[in-house]
Parts: C-alpha cells; structure tokens; sequence
C-alpha cells in the first residue's frame, strides 16, 4: 500500500480490506493497519483483490473521490466516480464535431507524434548514458518516422487512422527490438507482449500502465471531456479511447523509463515474477518494485510549454489544455519533454 505525495492511494497487495471508520478509510491485512483521513485523498487505485466495503464507497463519493479498479496484470476494468461529477455538456459536443474535422486528425496525429518522439528520445538517451552509437542511430530512425505524418491529410476516418496506427506501430517494434541490447535476456523477449505477458519486462511494464492509467481518466473525466471519444485510438466497446490516447504522451517518461531503470540496475529479474495462465504475473515484491519507481517518476520534475513541474501535473494539464483546444482557447502541445 503506498499514499503518495499527490494524495493517491495505491493498494497493491492481495488479501487486504478498504473500510470506512467515520471520515477516514481503513486499509487493513497482513502487516497492514493503517488509516487515512477521506479530506487527505483525491484518489484511490486498486491493482490486487481487496475486499472494499459499501461504506467505503460512500466514502469516497462524498469527497469526490475516484475509485480505479485493475485486474491482477494493471489492465483497467472499472473506475467509480460520483454520479454528480462536475461535467460540461456544450465541450462534450464540440468534442464529438471535433473529431469529424481536420482538426480531429491533427489531434490524432499529434498524440501518435509523442509516442515515436518519446520512444526516439528514450533510446537516444539510453545511447547517450552509455556511448553507445548504435542506440543513438536507432533513436534518430525511430524519430525520423514523424514526417510520415505530413504525408497524412483530410478529415479523421477510418483509413487515416489505420495509416497513423501503422507509422506509430513501426516505431514501436523498432524500439523494444533494439531494447534487447540492454536489457537482460532472462527477463525480455524482445516484444511487446500484453494478453498475458510473456516474460518479467513486459509484465512490468502492463503493471505500470496500470498505475498511469486512472490519473490520465481522471485528468480526463475532471477535464470535463469524454473519454469514449477518441481521437487516435479506434472506439470499440467500454474502452474509454481518450484515456488510451493521452497516454501514449507519458509511456516512456513515467513507466518505459522507471522499468528500464529496474532492470538495468539488476533490480527487476525472474523472480519478480510467478507464471500464470500462459504467461508470467509480477508477485508482490515485483509489484511493489514496480510502483515504488513508476510513482518516483511522477513525481519527477519536467519542462513542457515552458514550465516545469511534476509529472503528475502535466498530466492534469493536458487534458485541460486538449479542452482548451477543441474549445478553441489554446493550441494543443503533446507532452514530449527534451530528456527522457
């Protein structure tokens, strides 16, 4: 369990109960006894089996508190906000005559950018770091693959979005291939591999998405915008397409990084993990590895529009800024910091 600086609670461990004592929520289980006053949190986040009582949702509804529920590999399945949560119907319009614009490709086109950019960035650095010239070479090709955007016009359809999907999609299996020349083979493959993952990198990475993922939906919903109307990723299901979107900005800058950082400094191996279902699960010391340093990176300062401040909040910046933008008040930036 950890309650971060930014007053979030995380309950990463099997087993244990979330109560409700008067105004303050009880965590309690195997070497767990704690609580924490509702005024103190603006989040709660729950990656493991807890046992949450009805109160406790009360609780947290009445202090405006999101609950954000991940199965056992980080993937999201539920998020519980209140029902009178503060919403803006006429930018939810703009947004959904947004999307059918050139303008709506633009957006889509600019959260694609950040992820090659990123993932450009983050080998050039990991090159950088360790002189090594075939990593910074490979960081310039990945980053190289942006201008292909250019070459995509028109309104936001089906094709266009196959096409950015494509560009981003090549980028990404050149970066986790060329990952395999510092990372450990015992613990990457050399591919991404989500449902399950197949090997301890990738189940990290799953489990950090997974504690990224409901500060970007809450950035989102508190935003005011819609999270099912997406942009870049395709809408199918009870998948919230924004959420997904605004994510690719801060993939490598919080999660890539924290977990190349583990397995680097021999922190991360094969016993982080247990097998399961085909494939591999992070155990609770994994799991804690993993959160400690995904919530050291956000933490974490970094300059974006000119300001610097932490992680955390560009995060809520962006999605008021992507508001500000469709509302047509502001000119929105992907968050592509200079040094990963």
């Amino acid at each position: 369990m950890f309650v971060d600086n930014m007053n979030e609670l995380l309950v990463t461990q099997h087993g244990v109960k979330l109560g409700k004592k008067s105004e303050r929520f009880f965590v309690s289980g195997e070497k767990i006894d704690e609580e924490i006053p509702a005024s103190d949190l603006g989040l709660i986040i729950i990656n493991s089996n807890v046992n949450i009582t009805s109160s406790a949702i009360q609780l947290a509804a009445e202090h405006n508190i999101p609950i954000h529920i991940g199965d056992k590999y980080g993937n999201p399945l539920s998020t519980i906000y209140p029902t009178d949560i503060a919403g803006n119907p006429e930018l939810k319009i703009q947004q959904l005559k947004f999307r059918e614009t050139n303008e709506g490709l633009s957006i889509a086109k600019k959260f694609a950018k950040a992820s090659i950019v990123n993932r450009g960035k983050m080998m050039t650095s990991l090159g950088r770091t360790r002189d090594n010239q075939s990593l910074k070479e490979k960081g310039k090709e990945i980053l190289k693959l942006k201008e292909k955007f250019k070459e995509i016009k028109g309104e936001l359809n089906r094709k266009n979005r196959e096409t950015i999907m494509n560009i981003e999609g090549r980028g990404a299996k050149k970066y986790y291939k060329k990952l395999t020349e510092i990372l450990p083979e015992d613990i990457f493959e050399g591919k991404r591999k989500r449902k399950p993952p197949r090997d301890c990198f990738n189940a990290a990475l799953s489990y950090g998405y997974g504690v990224l993922y409901p500060r970007v939906h809450k950035s989102v919903i508190y935003a005011g915008l819609n999270p099912y109307l997406s942009f870049l990723h395709a809408e199918y299901g009870r998948r919230p397409g924004l959420v997904m979107d605004l994510v690719e900005e801060f993939r490598q800058p919080v999660v890539d990084r924290a977990v190349i950082n583990l397995s680097i400094r021999g922190q991360l191996s094969s016993e982080d993990v247990s097998a399961k279902e085909n494939g591999v699960l992070l155990n609770k010391q994994g799991r804690k590895k993993v959160a400690d340093e995904v919530l050291d990176k956000l933490s974490s300062e970094k300059k974006h529009r000119g300001e610097k401040t932490k992680i955390k909040r560009h995060i809520r910046n962006q999605s008021i800024l992507l508001a500000n933008h469709i509302l047509k008040d502001k000119t929105y930036k992907p968050f592509m910091p200079r040094r990963m």
